[in-house]
């Protein structure tokens, strides 16, 4: 069995969004890191930072949309530290930086993106993805990268329905995730593609377990390292125009996922994974922001 775990984190979120529980945190770290981009347009005051450097290396000047207003080769940037709390995690302090750029002023050109943050808690964990979701010119292709390191000590209570916080004890592990896809566009905002994922889990130990009792990690596997590897195939389909911050659209997402032992998962499986959201725009107000609505 192939040990799974994402990133708890609690975010700050507009005022009328849904407020999220902790396990839907724990799939949501591409969106913590989004919504501290909020703020990147328009962009702010000019200042000596990463952006400056990057604009630098690109050699050229902006050229602006009449119509839209948006700069290709502009970068906009965002820091924002952050707190919170899970029940996972128990407080949590976060550093975030957001790049946003285009790289086409056309009109319907979708925002491309660089997200990243560092997050220690309580617990010891230490959180740090690097998320990046670049468009080229007229959206033809969309390249969409998803690194993650997780150090991630965590309580667990073992299987089934009648265990008790007395048996709850700690499981150590480290996780690195590495995750790639390209997709082309089919027709207007329909995008297939595919992908190599690729996730490594070591140092899985027990730490303090409960004495004179066989627990169900030493029940069903002792392995201290856990690999899944393989491709993805993927269906798209994303209407939004900013996905930093939509303020409508749809997203449709499918991936399909066989991991094979050839390229060094431990185990031959499949996995099938559908996101669909519909985004609406806040009641009352003028400006585009949204809450997702999961279908």
């Amino acid at each position: 069995m192939f040990l799974k775990k994402s990133i708890p984190i609690i975010f700050l979120c507009l005022a009328g969004c849904t407020l999220l529980t902790a396990q839907q945190l724990q799939d949501s770290a591409d969106q913590r890191s989004a919504y501290t981009v909020n703020n990147i347009l328009p962009a702010t005051a000019a200042q000596q930072d990463i952006k400056d450097v990057i604009k630098k290396i690109l050699k050229s000047k902006p050229a602006v949309n009449g119509e839209t207003g948006q700069q290709k080769n502009k970068i906009y940037n965002s820091f924002f530290p952050m707190a919170g709390y899970t029940l996972q995690t128990g407080f949590a302090v976060i550093v975030s930086e957001g790049l946003a750029f285009y790289t086409h002023t056309s009109r319907d050109q979708k925002i491309s993106s660089i997200l990243t943050s560092v997050a220690y808690t309580q617990y010891h964990q230490i959180l740090f993805p690097m998320l990046a979701n670049f468009w080229t010119k007229h959206n033809q292709l969309n390249i969409v990268l998803d690194y993650r390191f997780i150090k991630y000590p965590s309580t667990t209570h073992g299987l089934g329905a009648r265990t008790t916080d007395e048996d709850a004890y700690t499981l150590n592990y480290n996780y690195v995730k590495l995750h790639q896809t390209i997709q082309a566009k089919i027709y207007r905002n329909l995008y297939a593609g595919a992908g190599i994922y690729y996730d490594h889990i070591w140092n899985i130990s027990e730490v303090n377990p409960p004495p004179g009792v066989r627990t169900s990690f030493q029940k069903y596997g002792v392995s201290q390292t856990e690999t899944a590897s393989g491709i993805a195939l993927k269906l798209l389909y994303d209407s939004r125009i900013n996905q930093i911050n939509p303020g409508n659209g749809a997203y449709a997402n499918i991936v399909y996922r066989p991991n094979f032992t050839f390229m060094g998962s431990d185990n031959n499986w499949q996995s099938l994974q559908m996101d669909v959201r519909k985004y609406f725009k806040l009641f009352g107000s003028d400006k585009k922001y949204s809450c997702p609505v999961e279908l």
